[in-house]
């Protein structure tokens, strides 16, 4: 868990040490607009009356869900029709307290209800509300107060942020037109009951940046950019439809479907358990390989070290497996590091896949696995079909 501003603050602290990152923070922006030559994209943004216009080769719109980069590529939208509206509280603990130190979800259908530990002594609790129910009235202090007595009184927290949200399951048909991307809130919208919402963000744009890297810098064609939507917006579509038939177990406010529901986690005389899913990506990279799509182990080193510290930021080549020329050739081009001398955690999920090697993406996303030096030439296939030709090996 942690606090979201606390996180933006290290955002902005690391921006302003890069050379290479310049920021315009509380402008609006107003009109974005590509250039007929298609060498560009202009953003014209106003703060305060002054405007200011920002010329890139690619703009990426992390612009929320009333997105004005949605808008501009002029997109429809598949909704999944499962509106509806809570009263998120976020508060600080300011004296001892019997709250609990886990995440807790009250599917009670008097009012499903969820509770958050945060970092801090803080701490977010989650209404529904209920028909007939009014959003203007639900931010009234007696109401938050009535709300949250059941847990702790008013003597004892400070009020951080309290607003009604609506919670939505919404997917963006196009994800690119031309220069300009949707990413996080602008592609997709989710309901909370997973926590998936900026960790899909954080995913959309760990797939999207080694991949506009390598078309800056010239070292692979703007048609591997085509691969971000189809990779991501699988996986996105798998997140939803999963938070939304979890949604359907916490937050009913029928008692009969309650009754039924209950007697169903209960039917062998013991609390039912839901299983964790790692959804792979769709198409695009991916291979038939069984493992591609799947986030790469992350074991922690002797050190304290994450093992994806220890990979870089680029390809890694992880295990011990033999390399043709061609596959050589590809792999320099690409920057690709062989790491012989895996983790035991690493060596581990090697063996259990039958494999002697996995070739790693940048986004710390399985590309292949490879047994043979033969089956790094297929391994890197999907990949060759973007580079250019000279750095291709066998397409030249």
């Amino acid at each position: 868990m942690f606090e979201q501003p606390a996180l933006e603050r290290s955002l902005r602290e690391r921006l302003g040490e890069l050379p290479t990152a310049s920021m315009r923070l509380g402008y609006e922006v107003q009109s974005i607009e590509q250039l007929p030559d298609d060498t560009g994209v202009v953003v014209s943004a106003v703060k305060d009356g002054e405007s200011i216009e920002c010329r890139a080769r690619y703009v990426v719109g992390c612009c929320g869900a009333d997105s004005i980069t949605r808008r501009t590529i002029d997109t429809e939208s598949h909704d999944y029709a499962v509106d509806s509206d809570w009263l998120v509280l976020d508060i600080e603990v300011t004296a001892p307290t019997d709250l609990p130190d886990v995440t807790v979800q009250y599917c009670e259908p008097s009012r499903p209800c969820t509770y958050v530990c945060l970092p801090n002594n803080r701490v977010r609790f989650e209404f529904r509300l209920l028909p007939g129910e009014e959003k203007e009235r639900m931010t009234n202090q007696s109401v938050i107060e009535g709300l949250l007595s059941r847990w702790i009184g008013p003597e004892a927290y400070q009020m951080d942020r309290a607003a009604v949200y609506t919670f939505h399951g919404l997917i963006a048909d196009r994800w690119r037109s031309g220069r300009v991307f949707l990413a996080g809130d602008a592609a997709h919208q989710m309901p909370p009951f997973l926590g998936q919402g900026m960790c899909a963000g954080v995913r959309d744009a760990a797939n999207l940046e080694w991949k506009l890297d390598l078309v800056v810098r010239g070292l692979a064609d703007a048609s591997l950019l085509d691969t971000y939507r189809q990779e991501r917006i699988a996986h996105v579509r798998r997140i939803i439809e999963t938070d939304i038939y979890l949604g359907d177990i916490i937050q009913t406010t029928e008692p009969k479907v309650a009754a039924g529901r209950d007697a169903e986690a209960r039917k062998d005389g013991k609390p039912g358990q839901l299983s964790p899913r790692l959804y792979p990506l769709g198409p695009g990279l991916c291979s038939d390989d069984p493992t591609a799509g799947l986030p790469f182990p992350q074991p922690v080193t002797a050190d304290g070290a994450y093992h994806d510290d220890v990979l870089g930021s680029g390809f890694a080549l992880v295990g011990e497996v033999g390399t043709d020329p061609e596959s050589v050739r590809l792999m320099e081009h690409l920057g690709v590091r062989a790491i012989t001398n895996a983790l035991g955690p690493i060596r581990d999920w090697l063996a259990a896949n039958g494999v002697a090697a996995a070739l790693v993406r940048p986004d710390r996303i399985v590309l292949a696995t490879v047994t043979e030096p033969s089956d790094l030439g297929r391994a890197l296939l999907p990949l060759a079909g973007h580079v250019p030709v000279d750095a291709a090996g066998a397409s030249s």
